[in-house]
């Protein structure tokens, strides 16, 4: 089966526009989830199939529920979370909730693709949390960048 990128969002053309080019040109299949509920029955039954979920903060859905769902998932895919809101301070809750990295808006394709190269190639491995939920563990490649 073709592997797949999943967005998570449901307005920002421009942004979905260029996740869209990348999946493309990836070789990958894109989902566009645009709603919570949309974005649970992803996860709850195809989580296997996906290299890449990227969440869109500034969706107006509950995003950072979806990043925590995934991110407590043993096999979970690496997350790339995109936001418009101050860089600084988003940065640090999305990494706290799973997010491998977060890309600040408006974003150019050439840093997506960067990102999402970079999600593939961290090695994944189980760890957990302070109570003992089983999460992923991965090294911080990027962070937030300017346009």
């Amino acid at each position: 089966m073709k592997r797949e990128i999943v967005l998570v969002a449901n307005s920002d053309a421009d942004s979905s526009a260029i996740v869209e080019a990348v999946a493309k040109e990836s070789g990958r299949g894109l989902r566009k989830v645009s709603s919570t509920r949309q974005g649970f029955d992803i996860l709850a039954s195809d989580m296997d199939n996906l290299d890449v979920v990227i969440i869109d903060l500034d969706s107006g859905m509950h995003a950072l529920a979806i990043l925590e769902a995934i991110s407590g998932h043993a096999l979970a895919p690496p997350v790339i979370a995109l936001t418009s809101l101050e860089e600084s301070e988003v940065t640090p809750i999305a990494s706290r909730h799973g997010a491998v990295v977060c890309l600040g808006k408006p974003f150019q394709h050439a840093n997506l693709a960067k990102a999402i190269e970079l999600c593939l190639a961290q090695p994944r491995s189980v760890s957990c949390d302070l109570w003992g939920h089983p999460s992923l563990r991965r090294s911080r490649a990027l962070t937030c960048q300017p346009a």
